[in-house]
């Protein structure tokens, strides 16, 4: 006759297994749901980007019925800020609608053409380049517009016709360096599987990275919506 003991401790393991079985279940179902729930997401950024398309360029159309006559420097700026636009919400479409297809889930793709796709599109490096470079737009114009309305003497002499072309051009090296520069260092392929901006020389480096954003860009450290899931990916250090 089995005893009481053996008979709880009997019923104890089959109610441990039954609910471990359980307990594996809703994970497999919480991952899978979970990956249903992101499509609205992924979604929503594509047509979201597309409109910022169509918004620019109707900017840049406006731009180009006006004429080359009515132009200043100050239009420039505009349009230069517009094609930083363009160019990150062209890229975001592109990135979101291979990521919606899934084409990163399996990354086939090796040598070089493999690794400059995985830092410029599977890293969001394009996006992050013209983002950065809209926002440092909007500020070499404002301290243009700044110079020449609050002091507009000092404007005269001492301004040249280079610091207007170099004024355009500055965005886009911003860009470059702040975004493209740590992406090459840091960006590896492992196993098949892209990981952007995963390995920094220590733990050191990266920890300066996290407290450099957090002190000057802190939109973009913390709910920058462009660049957020390609970090759900990389382990950490």
């Amino acid at each position: 006759m089995q005893s009481t003991v053996d008979w709880i401790d009997e019923m104890s393991t089959t109610f441990q297994m039954e609910n471990n079985t359980s307990e594996d279940m809703i994970t497999s179902v919480l991952k899978r749901s979970s990956g249903i729930a992101n499509l609205p997401v992924k979604a929503a950024i594509i047509v979201v980007g597309v409109a910022g398309i169509l918004s620019n360029f109707i900017v840049l159309i406006g731009f180009c019925l006006a004429g080359r006559s009515k132009m200043n420097v100050s239009s420039a700026y505009i349009a230069n800020h517009t094609t930083l636009e363009i160019f990150t919400c062209v890229n975001l479409v592109i990135r979101w609608a291979l990521e919606l297809g899934g084409v990163f889930k399996n990354f086939q793709y090796s040598g070089p053409a493999g690794m400059i796709f995985c830092i410029l599109v599977r890293g969001g490096t394009l996006i992050g380049i013209g983002a950065y470079g809209g926002k440092a737009c909007i500020v070499i114009h404002t301290l243009d517009r700044y110079w020449k309305i609050v002091h507009p003497i000092h404007h005269r002499k001492h301004y040249r016709r280079w610091m207007f072309y170099f004024g355009m051009v500055l965005p886009w090296l911003l860009g470059i360096a702040k975004k493209l520069t740590p992406a090459v260092a840091t960006t590896g392929i492992v196993n098949g599987v892209c990981r952007p901006r995963a390995f920094w020389a220590s733990k050191a480096a990266n920890n300066v990275r996290c407290y450099g954003l957090k002190q000057t860009d802190l939109f973009e450290c913390y709910s920058y919506p462009l660049n957020f899931w390609h970090f759900t990916n990389v382990p950490s250090n």
